[in-house]
């Protein structure tokens, strides 16, 4: 079970809140005894079965964020950008009592993506919701807005924390499309220049960090699956080697070990898993060396620092299962 005592948060418009408190026996009990690159479900709750959760509540999504503060995973998401009528938007939580949904009072179309990210130092949630110019941040209290964009907002927009940016005070990274990367230093945007003639996806991109390497992986996306990217805690980007697989969300989920720093991909089409190493800028398949794994369908994935692994949220249909995954030993 994911439990523990945890406040039910407002959710913002057009969006769709989680808040998954992460202090279980259970977790930690799992994650102690799970051994290398092994998969492993978390015992299944009647309450999370029960909640009237749509199929594309967590359709076209990638990650959730890990909010150390309070020991809990925190996702934005929304009920689609199609035939959600109405399109209503719930406030669901894990807390001591179980999981709980409740609406929220927003309407609009719109999914989770690849848009939420969260500073670890302050507990602030930031969400950047589709076609809009201000993302929005929650700081436990209240929901506010930065500044507007450099440019329009995204169709399916990425967020990242960086926490090596602004010489490491940390910075918000936004990804556009077509090849539109900014970072906020907490009072202006900054946009990055990119060489013009770099293939960049038109939707669907997305941006993981690395807190071993200290640097984000981002790129991929419709068109430009294999195009990927490098970001520095500079702020310059460079370009690696074209992926062996068309990375984007809805078709990958890329995560990040916390122990290790390798990215694990995982193909939902195929359920294949490859590890990238972004120091030597290589990719293996390393499908057939992971213990107990799941099929992943509509999901997301957040590491977990405190326990050195991974957690994958996968729904589909009346499934609702929580797995932890640990891809080196601690």
């Amino acid at each position: 079970m994911l439990h523990a005592p945890a406040r039910r948060l407002p959710c913002l418009a057009a969006l769709l809140c989680l808040a998954v408190t992460a202090r279980s026996d259970d977790l930690a009990a799992t994650a102690a005894v799970l051994p290398e690159r092994s998969f492993a479900k978390l015992a299944p709750r009647a309450d999370l079965k029960r909640l009237p959760l749509p199929y594309s509540l967590w359709y076209w999504m990638d990650s959730a964020v890990w909010d150390p503060l309070h020991a809990r995973v925190l996702a934005v998401g929304g009920p689609g950008t199609c035939c959600a009528n109405p399109a209503e938007y719930q406030l669901v939580t894990s807390d001591a009592e179980g999981w709980h949904m409740t609406r929220a009072p927003f309407t609009g179309a719109g999914h989770g993506y690849d848009a939420n990210a969260l500073d670890p130092r302050t507990g602030t949630l930031y969400f950047a919701p589709q076609h809009v110019k201000a993302v929005s941040r929650y700081d436990g209290t209240q929901w506010t807005t930065l500044p507007e964009l450099p440019w329009p907002g995204s169709t399916t927009p990425s967020l990242t924390w960086f926490p090596e940016l602004a010489g490491g005070r940390g910075g918000l990274v936004y990804v556009n499309q077509n090849g539109r990367v900014a970072w906020f230093d907490g009072t202006a945007w900054h946009a990055l220049p990119v060489p013009a003639h770099e293939p960049w996806a038109g939707y669907n991109q997305f941006s993981e960090y690395d807190p071993v390497h200290r640097r984000v992986l981002l790129g991929g996306g419709n068109g430009s699956g294999s195009v990927l990217y490098a970001l520095d805690a500079a702020g310059m980007l460079t370009r690696l080697k074209p992926a062996p697989i068309e990375l984007g969300v809805g078709r990958t989920l890329v995560a990040s070990d916390p122990l290790t720093g390798t990215f694990l991909v995982t193909v939902l089409a195929t359920q294949e898993y490859w590890a990238y190493d972004i120091e030597r800028d290589a990719w293996t398949n390393v499908t057939g060396t992971l213990h107990g794994r799941p099929r992943l369908a509509s999901a997301f994935q957040v590491a977990i620092p405190e326990h050195g692994v991974i957690l994958y949220f996968s729904h589909y249909h009346e499934f609702r299962d929580v797995w932890l995954f640990r891809y080196a030993p601690r």
